[in-house]
């Protein structure tokens, strides 16, 4: 319960659904160094619960190879907080984006 379930897709229209979970990816890019690297954007706040649905603010992009540490560093965070992540990311709503501050670009 210290993570939900993530949406990933690589088009940028939402085909994927990556803009109606709490925490969505979709394929981009980031420049480090002057070269193109793996990346995904990150989403959060959407919903497609019936009656609650609202698409996924873009939070930032981190690299493909930070998404593992960003996942295992929320989830600790979570799980030591002794609440399942619903309930977290209601006391914490700017959780996520403290979370994957230390990974953005």
């Amino acid at each position: 319960g210290a993570l939900p379930q993530i949406y990933v897709s690589g088009c940028p229209s939402s085909c994927g659904t990556h803009q109606t979970g709490p925490i969505g990816f979709r394929g981009a890019s980031r420049m480090v160094d002057g070269k193109p690297q793996s990346a995904f954007a990150l989403f959060s706040g959407g919903s497609s619960r019936q009656g609650e649905e609202a698409l996924g603010r873009e939070v930032g992009v981190l690299l493909e190879s930070d998404i593992p540490l960003f996942l295992v560093s929320l989830g600790r965070t979570v799980a030591e907080s002794g609440l399942d992540f619903a309930q977290w990311l209601a006391a914490h709503p700017d959780g996520i984006d403290a979370a994957a501050r230390p990974f953005l670009g």
